[in-house]
């Protein structure tokens, strides 16, 4: 019975107050920041709906793209848009 009772007692960890009571708080703030990382994960997806939305709405830009799509003309060095490959690409738009 006494072995029984010891071995017991070696599989039960015993740790001072003070260590349990920083573990215990340890684990608090790591669950604390999961909640906030979960929070801030869905409000990042509403926020940057919220960032489509309003530049949908925003005439100023609106009217800026209105305007770039109808100017047909190039505004690049061709030199540079060779170099990067974009030279044809380009063409194909300035010949219109």
């Amino acid at each position: 019975m006494l072995t029984l009772i010891n071995k017991i007692m070696d599989e039960i960890k015993l740790m001072p107050f003070e260590v349990a009571r920083r573990n215990r708080e340890r684990n608090e703030l790591r669950r604390e920041q999961q909640k906030q990382m979960d929070l801030n994960r869905v409000s990042k997806k509403q926020s940057d709906w919220n960032q489509t939305i309003s530049a949908g709405s925003d005439h100023y830009m609106t009217d800026a793209l209105k305007q770039v799509r109808q100017n047909n003309h190039i505004t690049h060095d061709e030199q540079i848009l060779r170099m990067n490959g974009n030279w044809f690409h380009h063409q194909s738009r300035t010949k219109d």
